[in-house]
């Protein structure tokens, strides 16, 4: 009897000692947060993984932990009102979870078609959709110098008249002084800002160089005009390749889809019934 008393003693003790540390941590656990709405947290790691998201890339980190907060209650309001038992509710829950699924499932097969598009088939699309790429407004493209330095402006304007815009800005290439440096840079005539700028580019002739001019903020700039495109124009290639190749590319996958959804269609059975 003394041995099992003193074996139940062993066992409580040790039971005891495993609560006592497991409550420890589980009481250490629970400060490992950064907010909190009754039951609910919110851990670091999951705070960590909100500041990165792209739509909170602009808001502080107090401001996402009371978006959070006020989000929080809001669902657990809602959840006492019934609202997440809902009918409605249900659906459109089953709906969105569809949808983000197909959303998934496309960028998974968008990633798997890592085709490189060439040259030629740039080429070729611009050829056979040139329409798309004609201007509404009044083109300009443009090389753009900005400094900080009236004097740096100075000496780059006349590097520029005595040889090029390659050699010139390859010359002030690193030079702090420079705030901003665009390089046959192809802009619609409302794109032109500010009006200085855009009164400046509109009296030049091709290749022309602006006189030095200065902004509101006593920034000194130095343009030239590369090539105007009258309105309803044809714009080169060479200046919307980067737009030829985005359309290219949505309507590849928009084919690489419809393919994929054609061969689902055959390994598939599906029934319309006459809606009549």
């Amino acid at each position: 009897m003394k041995i099992f008393l003193e074996r139940n003693n062993c066992i409580f003790l040790i039971l005891f000692i495993s609560f006592f540390f497991t409550g420890c941590t589980k009481e250490h656990e629970k400060k490992e947060y950064v907010a909190s709405v009754n039951d609910k947290i919110l851990t670091q790691e999951e705070l960590n993984n909100m500041m990165l998201a792209p739509g909170n890339k602009n808001f502080y980190k107090n401001e996402i932990i009371r978006n959070w907060i006020n989000k929080e209650l809001l669902y657990q309001e809602a959840t006492k009102e019934g609202i997440t038992s809902d009918s409605s509710y249900v659906s459109l829950l089953n709906n969105s979870k569809k949808e983000l699924a197909v959303t998934l499932l496309l960028k998974k097969i968008y990633s798997e078609e890592k085709e490189k598009i060439n040259n030629k088939e740039v080429e070729d699309f611009y050829n056979n959709n040139k329409e798309n790429f004609k201007s509404f407004y009044e083109t300009y493209v443009i090389n753009l110098i900005e400094f900080n330095n009236e004097n740096k402006a100075i000496r780059f304007r006349t590097t520029l008249l005595e040889t090029d815009w390659t050699r010139a800005t390859n010359a002030f290439k690193g030079d702090t002084s420079i705030l901003r440096l665009d390089t046959n840079s192809l802009n619609y005539e409302y794109e032109l800002q500010p009006a200085s700028l855009s009164r400046i580019v509109k009296e030049l002739n091709p290749n022309e160089v602006s006189i030095i001019f200065s902004n509101e903020n006593n920034d000194y700039s130095v343009v030239q005009l590369v090539k105007k495109f009258p309105q309803g124009s044809l714009l080169s290639l060479e200046y919307v390749r980067d737009d030829v190749e985005k359309r290219l590319i949505a309507n590849r996958k928009n084919e690489l889809i419809k393919n994929y959804i054609q061969e689902l269609y055959s390994k598939n059975e599906i029934e319309v019934k006459n809606q009549e």
